[in-house]
């Protein structure tokens, strides 16, 4: 009998398919291929060239891919349809490095390095922005010409400064927003939407209003 979360994910699944074509269970593999498979800040070397394939495969143009930070990237998706109201420019952004930890999961996909895994979950955000890539791309022609989505790859999240390399190499020039998630312990189906910081630790937050960049450090603070 399936659970409740099975049926949704089902429901789901078969409305991503017939709707945008996208093949859901090569993302659920793609995700556990890199769950599989960790590399730490800055090591993200095969990682990202799993990525870029991914992107290149689904149409997306090697050429136009942009390098940043060592093993980031980012990568625009720029409509074809008739321009609309004002030019707009957005950014996804999703982390891709593992943590320097033992795995203690026994799943067949389970980390095969002794002291690397993905325990913050960022196997399944770059794979969540892949599956994000992969229907822009198929509606491109519905999106304005004068508007624009910026994928954002980056390395480094965990205490190496990643995002902070990126912005200051113009990772985020040109943008008017960026937009960004994190998996977390909310009830399935859920999604929690916060002004300001949330889940800071040692780290960047960063704003874009109206082509203004505005930069601040986050504060190292203890989780309570």
């Amino acid at each position: 009998m399936e659970s409740s979360f099975e049926t949704r994910l089902k429901e789901m699944s078969e409305l991503l398919s017939s709707k945008y074509k996208l093949d859901l269970p090569a993302i659920y593999s793609f995700r556990k291929d890199l769950h599989k498979h960790p590399e730490t800040a800055f090591k993200e070397v095969k990682t990202k060239e799993k990525l870029i394939a991914y992107l290149v495969n689904q149409g997306a143009k090697i050429e136009d891919i942009k390098h940043f930070a060592i093993t980031g990237f980012t990568y625009d998706i720029v409509g074809t349809a008739p321009p609309q109201g004002s030019a707009m420019a957005i950014g996804i952004r999703a982390d891709i490095d593992a943590l320097p930890m033992k795995e203690l999961n026994t799943f067949p996909h389970a980390s095969i390095y002794p002291d690397v895994g993905h325990m913050c979950g960022h196997d399944g955000h770059a794979a969540t922005l892949i599956g994000t890539a992969e229907v822009l791309l198929r509606i491109r022609s519905q999106i304005p010409s004068n508007k624009t989505v910026r994928l954002i790859f980056q390395p480094g999240e965990e205490g190496a400064n990643g995002g902070g390399k990126m912005v200051a190499e113009g990772a985020l020039d040109g943008l008017n927003d960026v937009y960004a998630l994190h998996s977390g312990f909310y009830p399935f189906w859920q999604i929690l939407c916060k002004g300001g910081r949330s889940n800071v630790f040692k780290s960047y937050w960063f704003r874009y209003r109206n082509n203004r960049k505005r930069l601040a450090r986050g504060l190292s603070r203890k989780r309570k």
